[in-house]
């Protein structure tokens, strides 16, 4: 659907796009137990969101809750819990508003690379690398300031590491997202 000029996936196709990409991310050993978060912008002010801790190769349409960029969710017979860093997915949101998804995974790879206390330069070789970027490691924050630093990297970068916490991406759609991530364990 477009509103005012925006190309937005309709609340059925980012419920779609969210059970898909997780499965794939599953499958892939990079949202382990029940951790990550995937997220898929509906409009100017809507998001739906994975609920927290639930296992993300199983999601379902009840393990997803629409809320908009404050965060409020919308009303619920059962109110479902929401991840820890839905602050962030929401910060980016703000920052940036040709973001449509946003993704908290935890590849192996991010947790070496975290633990290295280094930024990932941009790379030369294969282009899948090329459009991955620079990758800056975000150490020391936590809540808001956190939310903050991250969000600020959305505006020239598509993806940080968190150090001791994965890796987070951006992208104006599911699959690319899920591109960046895979590039990143590629590194």
């Amino acid at each position: 659907m477009v509103i005012q000029g925006v190309h937005y996936l309709s609340d059925f196709e980012a419920k779609k796009a969210i059970m898909e990409t997780a499965k794939r991310l599953e499958a892939k050993g990079f949202l382990t137990a029940g951790d990550g978060s995937l997220s898929v912008r509906v409009g100017p002010n809507a998001v739906w969101v994975t609920v927290d801790g639930v296992d993300k190769a199983g999601l379902t349409q009840d393990m997803l809750v629409r809320v908009d960029l404050n965060g409020k969710a919308n009303p619920s017979a059962h109110p479902k819990p929401l991840g820890e860093d839905l602050s962030i997915h929401l910060n980016i949101y703000r920052e940036n508003p040709d973001v449509q998804c946003v993704l908290h995974a935890y590849p192996p790879c991010a947790a070496v690379l975290g633990r290295q206390g280094e930024s990932l330069p941009a790379a030369g070789y294969s282009p899948s690398v090329r459009r991955l970027g620079r990758v800056e490691l975000i150490a020391g924050l936590t809540g808001e300031a956190l939310a903050k630093a991250v969000a600020a990297q959305s505006r020239t970068n598509k993806g940080v590491l968190l150090a001791e916490d994965g890796c987070m991406f951006w992208a104006k759609a599911p699959i690319e997202m899920c591109h960046l991530v895979e590039a990143l364990s590629y590194r």
